[in-house]
């Protein structure tokens, strides 16, 4: 009977959430403030990026003749390349599979185009704002989009980031147990620990949240009280409402979704493997430049460089990625170090940027097609 009250409960309030489009109409001081910090941002992005393959090129290459900075793939090479690319499909798919997952546990309509698009879209935003923040406001959005009802369009995206953080925590812990013993230095030791620790207070926050929301609200509260000391926060009291609103959609949605175990077994299952098929990319990559590994050994490390990488807040992680970079493909020569780099945060970044544009695209031809027929 508490159960059933706590469920209905929690469907009133995610229910009760306004849904708002990302990109709403705004004051002409907002867009201009939003237009300044975007270029910003793109700015300091491209930069970033620019210094660093920039970098990378004339500290390999020097100067070498043009014809040493060519590279060959043979068949073999090709095929690896192919398996590195078929890696992201698989995660996309896997990621996919957990939202049409989620759609039949709630009984909702379950549509394959919806949840790819929410999937993608999602890491799409993930890639382009800083700290990867961004994808969940749009993923609900989305959803919305698609005709989900409020709390279905709250509750799965909020599930499936919840979920995606403890499945990289889960196999981070693990490599850490078996697979120390790879990190190089004791300085990338302390980076993916802490790391490790960062990456974990979300997914702790909300389950003590959820458990003991009164305590937890007076914890937040004093935090708020003494960060407003310092003019951390503009307005002290709003970030502490919103901060609890965030909480408390979390908590609704744990509360729901609790009622299926199943489901969340799944979901953390098929994040587990999201996550191992991305860190398998990097492997084929090197493969394809003639390098050789043990492929436990290169995941583990790509596990820690993304760790190490976790509080780096640039959108991608851009420059600190590609510097950890060298801890994984450090073995090939300099020519195939720097393509190698190109090919792999290709496949991993910048292909899920180009199909998230795509997304938009194809979505805006769609909508001028039917408006065209009204």
């Amino acid at each position: 009977m508490l159960e059933n009250e706590q469920e209905k409960r929690a469907e009133e309030e995610l229910e009760s959430i306004v849904i708002e489009d990302p990109k709403a109409p705004e004051t002409k001081e907002q867009k201009k403030k939003k237009r300044r910090n975007r270029a910003i941002i793109i700015l300091i992005f491209i930069a970033v990026n620019v210094l660093v393959i920039g970098y990378t090129a004339l500290n390999e290459f020097g100067n070498k003749p043009a014809e040493k900075l060519q590279i060959h793939f043979g068949v073999s090479g090709t095929l690896c390349i192919l398996a590195a690319i078929g890696c992201l499909l698989l995660a996309l798919a896997f990621e996919t599979i957990k939202y049409l997952v989620m759609m039949k546990s709630f009984g909702a309509k379950v549509s394959v185009k919806a949840a790819f698009q929410t999937a993608a879209i999602g890491k799409y935003y993930d890639n382009i704002t800083p700290s990867g923040i961004g994808g969940q406001p749009f993923q609900i959005y989305t959803m919305h989009k698609f005709g989900y009802s409020t709390g279905e369009s709250v509750c799965m995206p909020l599930i499936q980031f919840l979920t995606m953080q403890t499945a990289f925590i889960f196999l981070a812990i693990v490599f850490i147990i078996f697979k120390n013993d790879i990190i190089p230095n004791n300085a990338m030791k302390i980076a993916v620990y802490f790391g490790v620790f960062s990456y974990s207070t979300g997914p702790l926050g909300v389950i003590f949240f959820t458990v003991w929301r009164r305590a937890c609200v007076a914890v937040i509260n004093l935090i708020v009280k003494i960060l407003a000391k310092f003019r951390v926060f503009k307005d002290p009291e709003a970030k502490k409402e919103q901060i609890i609103k965030y909480l408390d959609e979390y908590r609704a949605s744990i509360v729901l979704i609790s009622r299926n175990k199943g489901v969340i077994i799944k979901t953390f299952v098929l994040s587990i493997f999201y996550q191992l098929a991305l860190f398998c990319i990097p492997y084929f990559v090197l493969l394809a430049f003639n390098g050789s590994a043990s492929l436990i050994n290169t995941v583990a490390m790509v596990s820690f460089v993304y760790c190490a990488c976790t509080f780096i807040p640039t959108p991608g992680n851009a420059g600190a990625a590609e510097g950890a970079f060298y801890l994984i493909f450090s073995q090939l020569d300099p020519t195939g170090l720097f393509w190698s780099m190109l090919v792999w945060r290709g496949i991993c970044f910048y292909a899920i940027i180009a199909l998230g544009i795509g997304i938009y695209g194809f979505n805006a031809i769609a909508e001028r097609k039917n408006h065209g027929k009204t």
